[in-house]
């Protein structure tokens, strides 16, 4: 808990954020861009020491394994051998980000991701009918299966529980062909619990695809 106090206060006296929708966001490393949905050409090498702890600690958990017990993923669970990108965003209560894969094509095979403030429900989704990233993302959101035309199912919903101050890592499928999104809710409901939602900051770590690597 003392940990999360200083990541947040810290996050909060450094520097100034971009305005994304009922969000904001900023990038350490890599800046993301949004428009183009791709990355800066080169990054900001003078990470501060609270992001690059971070990076550090969680990187070492995913060399060593222990962060397999942290993911959402299978049999094709694999790591990065660093995280040269950052970025942070700050939800508001209650709000979400739409169904989304973070681009295959600007980052690595693994992402992994801080929630700090509070605790939320993931959904991920599988459109059967579409294999790869570029046809399913920001499709349909809501139930747990449709049918397509020919009556077999078109895509699988689960609903992950990610509580404060956790980590999760995708990996594989989950990262690849599964979508995930945070449905914007004042509060979640845990087998039958409302769970309200406060402000939640999440850091997403990941290693930017063709990057030199980056020692932390």
């Amino acid at each position: 808990a003392a940990e999360e106090r200083e990541l947040l206060a810290f996050l909060g006296e450094d520097g100034t954020w971009e305005s994304l929708a009922k969000r904001c966001v900023r990038h350490y490393g890599y800046a993301f861009r949004y428009a183009t949905s791709d990355v800066a050409e080169s990054p900001d090498r003078s990470w501060p020491d609270a992001i690059a702890h971070l990076a550090h600690r969680v990187g070492a958990m995913c060399k060593s394994g222990v962060a397999k017990a942290c993911s959402y993923g299978d049999e094709d669970f694999d790591v990065s051998t660093s995280f040269d990108q950052v970025t942070v965003n700050d939800y508001p209560a209650g709000v979400g980000i739409a169904p989304h894969v973070d681009t295959p094509r600007a980052f690595g095979p693994t992402l992994a991701s801080v929630s700090l403030g509070s605790s939320c429900v993931f959904e991920m989704i599988y459109d059967t009918n579409a294999p790869g990233y570029e046809s399913r993302t920001r499709r349909r959101s809501a139930g747990d299966a449709r049918n397509d035309d020919d009556g077999e199912p078109a895509f699988t919903r689960r609903r992950l529980l990610v509580p404060r101050r956790s980590l999760l890592v995708l990996s594989g499928s989950a990262r690849n062909e599964w979508s995930h999104s945070v449905p914007s809710h004042k509060s979640d409901d845990v087998n039958g619990v409302p769970m309200p939602r406060s402000r939640r900051v999440s850091l997403t770590l990941r290693d930017v695809a063709g990057a030199p690597e980056r020692r932390l």
